[in-house]
């Protein structure tokens, strides 16, 4: 063996020993084991404190959150029992008993007979058209008498609780449509024999069942409960803008439609039914395994508490924006809810993404109830012979300024500015959004 050789197994020069090869690494060796144990402790400790106090304050908010429920679910259903009936004479018992009846008969008439209501009501008059009204509505005399005898109850308390979710589906609410065509062909029936009272009568039936209707717990209530006032109303214009109206008819429905529209719920007082509902079927999401958050029950119960309470605070936000939306001339109203519905919520909130897109539309079909009825109780007064204009004139709900008028050669000319808010005096009543913007009624002399 050479010089060379020996100094490269020896690692250097000559005489000097080679390191000592480098141990390995013990994964198993005894400090590292309790090193893993003291690092698992202080992770457990640090997530369990955290998990405490994340419990300790979900506590909290699901103690403040029942306390409000209980508070808000009071101030709903005060809206239910006994109220002012635009029927008379008044009677004791739940209209909703004699609805719930009514409208489910309704549902299972023949299709044949639905489409007939669905075109009859709303096209024009014809000899064919009057015989099959008149044969309709003698087969059901018996479900539009349940009807009449609902509008004149004392009460209206709705069958659906406000603190559960709506039972799907909702068998009777079609019904309810179907009845407002039904009541209105009876008071086009009613007017044109000359029973004029008859007519009167039912057209108060029919804003009655629709008031009702309104007051029920959910958005879906309020919208059905606007689509059969708009038909009783296109019904009562009919009348108002004939020959054969006399002063007292004009007058007699110029007063209901003000007594109705003076007892339409506010929009924030449907949306507080809303609330009540969307909570009650997040809480039965929990429940049924439909909203899932985890294996851990005890997790699972945090995220589920801890996710109502933020849906409950994005629901409360939502009415103080509606609260506040409701009272504004409606162009801003508009620019204010796209506003809120651009406006990002809590993760745990989301729920209230699928309501949203519904409020604006919600509130403008409100504000056209608003507006019609208004229209029908000054054109009332107009036909009665009172001079348009006064303290007491009603203002248009859509720019809350007067209602316009004008004399014209063959009358006075009502109108409302409508969703648009510009003043077009072009428009008709049946579709002021395709026919020029406004909403008119010509009261003939």
């Amino acid at each position: 063996m050479n010089a060379e050789d020996r100094k490269s197994r020896l690692g250097g020069a000559e005489g000097t020993p080679a390191p000592a090869p480098a141990a390995g690494w013990k994964i198993f060796s005894w400090s590292n084991l309790i090193r893993l144990i003291i690092a698992l402790a202080m992770a457990l400790l640090v997530g369990g404190g955290i998990c405490l106090v994340a419990s300790r304050r979900t506590d909290r908010a699901w103690s403040a959150y029942e306390i409000r429920r209980a508070e808000e679910r009071k101030s709903v259903m005060a809206r239910w029992g006994a109220r002012p009936s635009l029927v008379a004479p008044v009677e004791p018992g739940n209209a909703w008993d004699e609805y719930v009846k009514a409208y489910e008969a309704l549902v299972a008439l023949p299709e044949s007979d639905h489409k007939f209501l669905n075109e009859a009501a709303e096209g024009a008059a014809s000899a064919e058209n009057d015989a099959r009204a008149d044969e309709l509505l003698g087969r059901c005399a018996l479900i539009l008498g349940t009807v009449r005898r609902g509008a004149a109850r004392a009460e209206a308390t709705s069958p659906w609780p406000v603190d559960r979710p709506l039972p799907s589906p909702l068998n009777s609410l079609p019904g309810a449509r179907y009845a407002g065509r039904l009541l209105r062909l009876s008071v086009r029936r009613r007017f044109a024999e000359g029973d004029t009272a008859g007519a009167v009568s039912d057209a108060a039936v029919g804003l009655q069942a629709s008031l009702d209707m309104m007051r029920g717990p959910s958005l879906i209530h309020l919208l059905i409960g606007h689509a059969m006032a708009i038909a009783m109303a296109s019904e009562m214009r009919s009348i108002l803008v004939s020959p054969k109206c006399t002063p007292e008819t004009a007058s007699a429905l110029g007063e209901l439609a003000r007594s109705a529209d003076a007892r339409m719920p506010a929009y924030s007082e449907a949306m507080a039914a809303e609330k009540l509902i969307g909570l009650a079927g997040l809480e039965e999401g929990f429940k049924d395994g439909t909203v899932n958050t985890g294996p851990s029950t005890w997790l699972q119960g945090i995220t589920y508490r801890g996710t109502v309470c933020a849906a409950d605070g994005a629901y409360g936000r939502l009415l103080s924006d509606i609260r506040r939306l409701e009272i504004l001339p409606w162009p801003e109203g508009q620019a204010a809810y796209k506003e809120v519905a651009d406006r990002r919520l809590d993760p745990g909130a989301m729920i209230i993404d699928l309501l949203k897109p519904a409020l604006q539309a919600g509130e403008g079909s409100h504000r056209q109830v608003r507006a019609r009825l208004r229209l029908l109780s000054v054109a009332g007064r107009v036909r009665a012979g009172e001079t348009p204009g006064g303290a007491d004139w009603p203002l248009d709900p859509f720019d809350l300024a007067p209602m316009r008028f004008r004399q014209i050669e063959t009358g006075t000319e009502l109108w409302s500015v409508w969703k648009d808010s510009v003043e077009s005096r072009a428009g008709d009543w049946d579709d002021p959004d395709k026919s020029g913007g406004d909403c008119r009624l010509l009261v003939p002399k």
